[in-house]
């Protein structure tokens, strides 16, 4: 039986002992890049010549070349793009007045506000002007809206990065469990 691509390199790696300079992963990545990068230079050279009009003329280390993209399908993360999806379904089938949206993808929140306003809140404010988004600043361990005050609010994938110091927020171990409360809080019946 024939030995996977993978398994191939790992032998080539450790006989050779590649590992000491380069983790497995990179020295894979590496060879599977290596044609797109030849094939690219390829193209770049034999086709930008043969413009006339020079467009593709630029300084050799200016280019970026993104080796990966030539695939069969557009690619996705679907953890990320089903839930604001749904989220936005349902916040133009409540059709609020306005929502909130606490920290979640600002994607979401400017997409979302082509149907409804939104006001969208982050500890690092976005510097945003687009028609239909307020945006503005917010600490989720202490919201600034009155109880019960908010009656379409979301706030997605955000509670796992609340206390742990990495935005500019203070750090606090109990920040997710402090950040919920703040959320069930300012959220009308």
């Amino acid at each position: 039986m024939a030995e996977s691509f993978k398994e191939s390199v790992k032998k080539i790696v450790i006989k050779y002992k590649i590992f000491k300079i380069l983790p497995i992963s990179w020295i894979i990545a590496l060879i599977r890049w290596f044609p797109r990068y030849v094939r690219y230079n390829f193209d770049y050279f034999t086709k930008s010549k043969k413009l006339a009009d020079n467009r593709f003329k630029c300084d050799w280390f200016l280019r970026f070349p993104c080796l990966n993209d030539a695939t069969s399908g557009t690619g996705f993360d679907a953890h990320y793009i089903y839930h604001t999806a749904w989220a936005a379904r349902m916040v133009i089938r409540l059709n609020p007045e306005y929502h909130v949206d606490i920290s979640s993808s600002l994607y979401f929140a400017c997409i979302l506000s082509a149907a409804v306003p939104v006001r969208f809140y982050d500890y690092r404010p976005a510097d945003i002007k687009l028609s239909g988004l307020k945006p503005g600043s917010a600490d989720l361990l202490k919201l600034g809206f009155d109880d019960n005050s908010i009656k379409s609010l979301s706030c997605m994938h955000v509670m796992e990065h609340i206390g742990l110091g990495r935005y500019g927020d203070p750090f606090d171990p109990k920040g997710d469990l402090t950040g919920i409360s703040e959320l069930k809080r300012v959220l009308a019946p």
